[in-house]
């Protein structure tokens, strides 16, 4: 999925718990790319984190798997509130 010549981001968080129980729809690595992206291009909160991602979508789609969509603003937020990321 990582295009050549790209810095991994996986790499730096590798080390990261996912405290969901159940089999994730979203995994824990797009769920932080897409938010540091989005962060980093001005989102200040999980609707503007989400509506950037959908925004996006085609050229998140070149370095993750976003074959089952992008979560919604509720979603981001369930899972940075459960401590994904502390």
């Amino acid at each position: 999925m990582i295009a050549a010549g790209v810095a991994d981001v996986r790499v730096h968080f590798e080390n990261l718990t996912d405290p969901r129980r159940r089999e994730p729809t979203y995994p824990l690595l797009n769920v932080v790319v897409m938010t540091l992206c989005a962060v980093i291009s001005g989102a200040d909160d999980f609707v503007a984190i989400a509506k950037w991602s959908r925004k996006n979508e085609a050229w998140l789609a070149r370095y993750l798997d976003v074959s089952k969509g992008i979560p919604s603003h509720d979603r981001f937020n369930t899972i940075f509130g459960s401590g994904c990321c502390r």
